[in-house]
């Protein structure tokens, strides 16, 4: 089992699994996928915010749902929607002071423009080799704040390469770094978290991503 340190992380498993053609003409793969995050609590204040969580299927199909459900995709309309739910509740006494506690808390954190900077710095990461990157941000109004990320990406690997990542997650071999940027992270994770990997099976986890990248209707 490869070190720790060494590992993939969850950018690569979700850009392999999103592959769905191979451009001849460009020579790479093309991949979309899904991502998804709760970053604001119910009582308003500002939940640790980490996209390197590694979110299951079905948190990303609930997210869908709620989108589906609400069908709100812009900062604003949340913006809008969690302000007047303060209000009710005495929350806040201004929409200024609303705004203003909204950019100090770095609220805008998952507008389409950062995520598209963090999947093409992370899939580089990988040695994805990424081009064409485009994200797209939805904000879903569900009370806690729920947004879900559309990527889609050239990944200009050779063939070989794309054959070696799909046979290290059906081997158990890529593990997935819960936070793969920080390697003193990574020394206090408990054996529960390290372990991970050769706890569970890959190919449930595999064919409802799978399911999912391929009858999700983007709009990217």
């Amino acid at each position: 089992v490869k070190d720790i340190f060494d590992n993939y992380s969850m950018e690569a498993f979700f850009a392999t699994l999103g592959v769905y053609a191979y451009d001849e003409e460009k020579k790479c793969f093309l991949t979309r996928f899904l991502w998804t995050d709760q970053y604001l609590e119910k009582n308003f204040e500002l939940a640790e915010v980490c996209p390197d969580s590694f979110p299951n299927a079905d948190a990303i199909k609930t997210a869908i749902y709620l989108k589906n459900l609400h069908n709100c995709t812009s900062e604003t309309a949340t913006k809008s929607y969690l302000y007047g739910m303060c209000r009710l509740n005495g929350i806040f006494s201004s929409r200024e002071e609303f705004d203003e506690y909204w950019e100090c808390n770095n609220m805008s954190y998952y507008c389409s423009d950062w995520m598209k900077g963090y999947w093409v710095c992370f899939l580089d990461e990988c040695c994805l080799n990424p081009k064409n990157v485009q994200a797209k941000t939805h904000y879903i109004n569900n009370g806690v704040c729920t947004v879900l990320v559309e990527i889609s990406a050239e990944l200009h690997i050779s063939k070989t390469t794309y054959l070696e990542f799909v046979k290290e997650i059906c081997s158990h071999e890529m593990l997935i770094a819960l936070d793969s940027g920080n390697e003193e992270n990574l020394k206090t994770f408990s054996p529960v978290i390290l372990n991970f990997p050769n706890n569970y099976n890959p190919f449930e986890e595999m064919s409802a991503y799978y399911e999912l990248f391929r009858n999700y209707n983007y709009t990217i």
